[in-house]
């Protein structure tokens, strides 16, 4: 049985639109995902916005975005992709400052250098790359590669 000095030692969630909260996640559904935030009614989001699918499994936790309280119908509505766009974007922001590295996928090589995936795309210009020369044979070996990189503005 929950006591009440257990359920009143825990810190209150911050239920303001646009913050970033924990949620349970109810029920994976064909199209999507039920999760529970700790509000008077649960949040639905698109099954879209999971990048591992397959794994999913009721009772994970999932960080999300709180977009609005109450929608038409008085379900919370929830955004796991744009939590996770805020979180790298305050990462990439936070590393900037620190003047340190950040890891990145090479996702394709274009005119002038190559599209790096940190978390959002980003370019990395062939005039940082010193040690690399990117010819039209090297480029299958060069996408999927992991680069470390400073963040420049």
């Amino acid at each position: 049985m929950v006591q009440m000095q257990d359920v009143m030692s825990k810190p209150m969630p911050d239920f303001r639109e646009g913050s970033i909260v924990k949620g349970r996640i109810l029920e994976v559904r064909p199209r999507e995902v039920l999760v529970d935030i700790g509000y008077k009614s649960e949040g639905v989001i698109p099954l879209a916005e999971f990048e591992d699918v397959e794994n999913l499994e009721v009772g994970d936790e999932v960080d999300v975005l709180l977009e609005r309280l109450e929608n038409d119908e008085g379900m919370v509505v929830l955004s796991k992709e744009k939590a996770a766009y805020r979180q790298n974007w305050n990462k990439i922001a936070s590393v900037f400052q620190e003047d340190g590295l950040i890891k990145g996928k090479v996702k394709s090589v274009v005119k002038g250098g190559l599209m790096v995936n940190i978390g959002v795309e980003a370019f990395l210009p062939a005039s940082q790359l010193a040690t690399l020369t990117i010819s039209r044979s090297s480029r299958s070996t060069t996408i999927g590669a992991m680069w470390s990189s400073a963040v420049a503005n």
